[in-house]
């Protein structure tokens, strides 16, 4: 994910997040002009070269389970947010956090982004 994200790599964005996405949208009801503008907006973040992704640094990082344990989140130990940060060059307080929940739908599957 951190790959994807350091190379503003859209169509691996867009592929990593495609199950994550239908759920979403899905559930919420969203007609097919708001699916649109809501990936925009996303993959515009991405692009956006205003902002640098931050390295991650492991020792400041721990992994949260949640739902009983079918889910899985890299969070910062600090505050609490996701690893992956996408930091304003021009003002670094505007930092903006991607989280990713991480799922396995049987045992032995791989993980999938939700």
């Amino acid at each position: 994910m951190y790959k994807i994200i350091k190379n503003r790599d859209i169509n691996g964005y867009l592929a990593l997040v495609r199950e994550r996405e239908e759920l979403i949208t899905s559930c919420l009801l969203y007609k097919t002009n708001e699916k649109t503008l809501r990936q925009k907006e996303f993959v515009g973040l991405i692009q956006n070269n205003a902002y640098e992704v931050q390295p991650l640094v492991p020792e400041t990082f721990k992994i949260e389970f949640q739902g009983y344990g079918k889910l899985v989140m890299l969070l910062h130990k600090v505050d609490g947010e996701g690893v992956i940060r996408l930091q304003n060059k021009k003002d670094p307080k505007d930092t903006i956090y991607l989280d990713f929940r991480l799922q396995r739908k049987t045992k032995g599957d791989p993980l999938t982004v939700i």
